[in-house]
């Protein structure tokens, strides 16, 4: 009976030891597995919101580029209403003196008002009112009745909605509003309003595009970016503000409805600074995660060390006991 508890006891051991080396075996893998999985994951992540930072800047500039477009419209459009709605037209003798007497607060731009007699063979202006009285009207009015009338979306169904005339005739810009309508008489006109380019070039863009940074306070995604922007013409030649450099993110957006043979140029000059800081971002997270990977490690290797002396340490109690039954058997 003696005996036989130091053999069951070493066969338990021994039991014991092999399901612990099962069972190291079975674990290491997952682990492995799982560490190597926790980092694609993560650096996935870190991909993925590298992304969104990318789109965020992206979706930024074009909300601002659109804004500054849409806002030199609506500028425009504004003032062609207020003459709309103080030029008499059928009193063609005093045709714009109410409009003259406050142009220069309301309608800034605009520096004449003609009306073209659509019934007429030859479309001839009727009616006229300047801002600045001068041989260059004479001139512009011949441009109008034997060119630029030419070039105007005139009669269908929507002949009495506002709409622009945006061309360059000879080296010179125009930049017409004009809308059709009928006098008491059931006789078709068309108002001509002729905007005053330099003058919008000089006074209304630096008005709207000078201080972009502070007017982006109040758009969210665009609150850190410092934009810089231009205007340029069709051929690309720049019409308002400096140059853009080439390795800043840049939008261009064509004015919708008045000066819509230019384009306006918006560039996130904050943009390469944004980028580098996402870079150090992914290469801390990245370090981060190999860190973290080598802990995992190292744990796993400081578990199977000591997994490794405890066999070894039971191995050795194994051998002390089966060498003390035996001695024990052994006769004196």
């Amino acid at each position: 009976m003696a005996a036989r508890a130091p053999l069951k006891y070493s066969a338990g051991v021994a039991e014991g030891t092999r399901r612990e080396r099962l069972l190291t075996f079975l674990l290491l893998p997952i682990i492995v597995v799982a560490v190597l999985v926790l980092i694609g994951v993560m650096v996935r992540s870190g991909l993925q919101l590298d992304k969104l930072r990318q789109q965020s800047v992206l979706e930024a500039t074009l909300m601002l580029a659109n804004e500054k477009a849409d806002r030199l419209d609506k500028r425009i459009i504004e003032q062609d209403n207020v003459v709309l709605s103080v030029v008499d037209f059928s009193d063609r003798r005093r045709f714009g003196e109410t409009w003259l007497k406050t142009a220069p607060v309301q309608t800034p731009t605009i520096r004449s008002v003609l009306m073209v007699d659509l019934f007429s063979e030859k479309k001839d202006v009727v009616a006229y009112a300047s801002r600045a009285p001068g041989p260059d009207d004479e001139l512009f009015r011949r441009l109008l009745e034997h060119v630029l009338l030419s070039d105007m979306k005139l009669g269908g169904p929507n002949r009495g909605e506002l709409r622009h005339l945006h061309k360059s005739y000879r080296g010179q810009t125009y930049l017409l509003s004009y809308w059709e309508s009928d006098s008491s008489r059931g006789r078709p006109y068309l108002v001509v309003l002729r905007h005053d380019v330099p003058r919008i070039v000089h006074d209304v863009f630096p008005a709207l595009y000078s201080d972009t940074e502070s007017q982006n306070r109040d758009n969210r995604r665009a609150r850190d970016a410092k934009a810089v922007l231009n205007v340029v013409d069709a051929e690309g030649r720049i019409v308002y503000g400096p140059p853009l450099s080439r390795g800043g993110l840049t939008l261009g957006r064509q004015f919708e409805t008045t000066l819509y043979k230019w384009r306006l140029n918006v560039m996130i000059t904050s943009a390469e600074d944004l980028a580098a800081a996402v870079e150090r971002r992914r290469l801390l997270e990245m370090v981060l995660v190999a860190l973290s990977g080598l802990v995992v490690i190292a744990g796993l290797v400081v578990i199977l060390v000591a997994a490794a002396r405890e066999r070894k340490l039971s191995n050795l109690k194994s051998d002390f006991v089966a060498n003390v039954s035996h001695e024990l058997k052994t006769p004196l």
